[in-house]
């Protein structure tokens, strides 16, 4: 030390430091890296001032717009706030302020938890105390106390689930919930649009459902620099891609609900596998709600801003143009369109005016105007200025809600035709045959004697009219048996109206064709042969290639032929009656032509192919609002239920029970005329609809 002195031993030990360190730090020195370090510190403060500035910047822009005729110490509370939270983003970053969050939160909700708890054992142990230490005669009374305490907290969880179910909705409806919350209220609210129809008639839904899915359109989750209090209209819906999935939604649980009976059919009497029943009613489950589907995202695609263009006009026209179209795209599906669910209010009385489709378009209507008066409500919560314009909302919105109504009230006091005749007695033969036992070899003797037996019993009425199929025999093969009736018929001054299958010799020497068929006793024999066939039940459809080789391979499948499109009404004693058979009814505008010259409806069906389901009520609901739109009496025969005459308004005149084997007797009266609807169909609806959306389209895209 004393050689070197005190400067050449600090020179030796740096030297033999700087040995130990990597040689890439070595031509810097330790100053050098020492004055690295401080460099590039001072950019990284320099940095955070300018991060800071920049969050305090965000931060005031979005308290301006949250506060845009605020006071300016509201404001000043909001930057104060803002900067705390930015100083504390800044402290912890942002994952690990979501986490404290989070943690704060989940223990709260622990300690909440763990305290209900000890509070609900606290109370169980004193009353089963009180209840023990109690004399003999005061026992009963402890024990009817905990009672009334176990009663008080089942209570108290149903009000508790209420207010979850209040809170999952409200969070879809303001687009704050998760995904699945979302979606799964529009599924429940497609299931609950089944429960518009009959059985159940729980006819509001038709307006509540759609408005839910409406709302749930425009309710797109809050993005960065997004105002809660900004106006509606200047409000974006959800994405195309979210509007379809929820859309899609809503369809799968309407028709899942609604049509669930295709399974009864197909596995139950079809005797179709498990699998490829469920496959099959899925897939039309499927395809059913892609016209939801497809409307909320054109919606969400062209029409993105929340105005009442958007929920006034897209919304309905486009609505009920899909509905159209699901009428006949892919040999059409009409059932379940909005409008069958008013067949017993006042909006019936539109349906002579313009059919069931305009009872849509107003349900659709009113829907909108729900779903716009709840998103301008929630756009203006915030907003003291607006009182106003909120009470002239409500006042339009009551408006469009009422008046609908009273003008059908008054629309279904017109008459729209006139009798033309005296009543003339109909006899309805149900014979209440099970599906599964009416085809069977043993039964087929049993079969046509009931009806037989039925038939002779109705003797003397001038209309005597069978269901759909009736006879478990081609009509070619018993003609002795229809002979005997008809001429047993013919001395008593019936005359008589069939449901059976026949068949006629092919044109090219190929197999029979087969026909189902109305068949007409009178002096001449004529009938009515269906032309909207059942898909995968009477008809395959598939090309005729197919069709041929699956004949080639014997494979069964059921191949009736298709009536003609335009057939005249059939004349049977004295009435001019247009037929339709099974849910053929159900296609209003492919009759309108039959229906215009004809006095009388006539409908046979054989419903017992789905059971005990709802199917039967929602095709009687059907055949109600085409007496309704005719303005004409409606006979309907049903092998089991449920047969009715059904008056010009869509009362029921008769009505036979279910599942039991009767003979319905009514009268009826020949009515003549045209409701605006025979004589223009829904060619002026549509014009309509294609008008509204052009204009919404134009002043979409007007700069």
């Amino acid at each position: 030390m004393h050689a070197i002195g005190r400067r050449g031993a600090r020179v030796e030990a740096c030297q033999r430091v700087a040995q130990r360190i990597p040689s890439k730090s070595k031509p810097h020195g330790h100053r050098g890296r020492r004055i690295r370090r401080r460099v590039r510190a001072g950019h990284h403060r320099r940095r955070d001032r300018a991060d800071r500035r920049r969050n305090r910047r965000r931060v005031r822009r979005r308290g301006r717009q949250q506060h845009p005729q605020g006071s300016r110490a509201s404001v000043r509370g909001a930057w104060r706030d803002a900067d705390r939270r930015v100083q504390r983003i800044l402290r912890h970053g942002v994952v690990g302020c979501r986490i404290r969050h989070r943690c704060r939160s989940r223990d709260a909700a622990t300690r909440a938890f763990a305290a209900s708890r000890r509070d609900r054992d606290h109370r169980g142990h004193r009353d089963a105390r009180a209840a023990c230490r109690s004399p003999p005669g005061r026992r009963a009374q402890g024990h009817s106390a905990a009672r009334r305490t176990s009663h008080r907290r089942s209570r108290e969880q149903r009000l508790s689930a209420d207010a979850a179910f209040v809170r999952l909705l409200r969070a879809a409806l303001d687009g704050s919930g998760a995904a699945v919350q979302v979606h799964l209220v529009a599924l429940l609210a497609g299931a609950a649009l089944s429960l518009a129809f009959a059985p159940f008639n729980l006819w509001p839904l038709a307006i509540v459902a759609p408005a839910v899915l409406f709302s749930l359109w425009g309710s797109a989750a809050p993005t960065r620099g997004d105002s809660p209090a900004q106006p509606a209209s200047s409000v974006r819906a959800a994405s195309p891609g979210r509007a379809a999935s929820l859309g899609f939604a809503f369809g799968c649980g309407t028709f899942a609900a609604g049509t669930y009976w295709l399974y009864v059919s197909i596995h139950g009497f079809g005797k179709a596998p498990l699998w490829l029943a469920l496959a099959l009613m899925l897939g039309l489950v499927a395809l059913m709600a892609c016209y939801s589907a497809l409307l909320g995202y054109v919606a969400a695609r062209f029409f993105p801003q929340q105005g009442a263009v958007r929920w006034l006009i897209a919304l309905p026209a486009g609505w009920v143009l899909l509905e159209w179209v699901r009428g006949w795209f892919l040999s059409g599906f009409g059932w379940l369109s909005l409008g069958y669910s008013q067949t017993g209010t006042w909006l019936a009385g539109w349906a002579p005016l313009g059919g069931v489709y305009t009872i849509s378009l107003i349900l659709v209507v009113m829907a909108g105007a729900l779903a716009f008066w709840w998103t301008e409500c929630e756009s203006k919560a915030a907003d003291a200025s607006t009182v106003a314009s909120k009470n002239s909302l409500v006042g339009s919105v009551i408006a469009l809600l009422l008046l609908p109504w009273l003008a059908g009230l008054a629309l279904g006091r017109i008459e729209w035709t006139r009798a033309s005749g005296a009543p003339v007695g109909v006899a309805i033969v149900q014979g209440a045959i099970p599906q599964d036992q009416k085809w069977l070899a043993e039964n087929r003797d049993n079969s046509l004697r009931r009806y037989r037996d039925l038939t002779l019993s109705a003797l003397g009425t001038p209309l005597i009219v069978w269901p759909e199929a009736a006879a478990p025999e081609l009509a070619n093969n018993i003609v002795p048996y229809l002979g005997d009736l008809a001429r047993a018929a013919e001395a008593s001054g019936s005359s008589l109206l069939l449901g059976l299958i026949r068949a006629e010799p092919a044109e090219s020497g190929d197999r029979p064709r087969y026909f189902n068929s109305i068949l007409a006793f009178e002096k001449e024999i004529t009938w009515y042969d269906k032309h909207h066939l059942v898909p995968f039940g009477e008809f395959f459809p598939v090309p005729e290639a197919v069709r041929r080789w699956m004949r080639l391979m014997n494979l069964p499948y059921s191949d009736f032929s298709r009536g003609a499109a335009m057939q005249p009404p059939l004349q049977v004693g004295g009435l001019a009656l247009s037929a339709s058979i099974c849910y053929e009814d159900a296609y209003a505008s492919s009759q309108i032509a039959s229906v215009r010259s004809s006095t009388v409806l006539v409908n046979v069906t054989n419903d017992a192919w789905f059971g005990r389901s709802t199917a039967r009520h929602q095709h009687l609901q059907i055949s109600q609002m085409r007496a309704i739109e005719a303005q004409r009496y409606l006979v309907r025969a049903a092998n089991d239920g449920i047969s009715a005459v059904i008056g010009p308004r869509g009362d029921f005149v008769a009505r036979a029970p279910e599942f039991q084997q009767a003979v319905l007797r009514s009268a009826i009266v020949p009515r003549t005329g045209a409701s605006p609807y025979l004589r223009f169909g829904n060619v002026p609806l549509l014009i309509l609809l294609v008008i509204a959306l052009s204009a919404a389209v134009l002043r979409r895209v007007r700069p």
